[in-house]
């Protein structure tokens, strides 16, 4: 949207500057990386990792941010060694937890995904993690049965079905009334 382009403009020209006043500032290097990334400008992104590595190769926002570098570009394996070595650098990170068991789900490694929730819930039980108890619940269903990652989608896909025809139902009123589901409607 137009106001998700203005503030990542804003955050532009805020890390940019920061960097300007300290060079040795990582986090502004990561935060200008993960902005060209999701411009899709790969070689720039990795051009300031690079810098931030120099400035400190054991920094886990800066393994972070690579990590989600090789997400944007479906790269899962490599983004998964990336969030360990965050995990490395700083075990107390929620958020690496959080990412690398996304990244495992992405690679449709569901056993390794649930291990890594389980140990974020034990680090940090407050964490507010994207996962929903249903969708851990699918996703222990699906290792435990060994399905496809076909039928996972599936399974995804069946919930959105789910959603879709639950707004269906509530609004379905509305479809009746204009008929748009084909059928003829005595006038109310």
């Amino acid at each position: 949207t137009y106001d998700e382009m203005e503030q990542s403009k804003k955050a532009f020209e805020y890390y940019s500057r920061a960097i300007e006043i300290d060079p040795y500032c990582i986090k502004g290097y990561c935060a200008l990386a993960l902005i060209y990334g999701e411009e899709k400008n790969h070689k720039k992104a990795m051009e300031l990792i690079q810098k931030a590595l120099e400035l400190d190769p054991n920094n886990d926002v800066i393994h972070w941010t690579i990590g989600n570098l090789y997400r944007y570009k479906v790269q899962y394996d490599k983004a998964i060694e990336a969030f360990k070595k965050a995990i490395e650098a700083n075990p107390w990170e929620p958020k690496n937890y959080d990412s690398l068991a996304n990244a495992y789900e992405c690679s449709t490694k569901f056993k390794e995904a649930i291990k890594v929730w389980g140990n974020l819930s034990t680090l940090d039980p407050y964490f507010e993690s994207d996962i929903f108890p249903e969708h851990l619940n699918r996703l222990k269903l699906i290792s435990k049965w060994k399905l496809s990652p076909l039928y996972y989608l599936m399974l995804k896909g069946e919930m959105i079905f789910k959603k879709i025809i639950y707004e269906l139902k509530v609004r379905g009123w509305w479809i009746k009334r204009r008929g748009l589901d084909g059928r003829k409607y005595p006038a109310n």
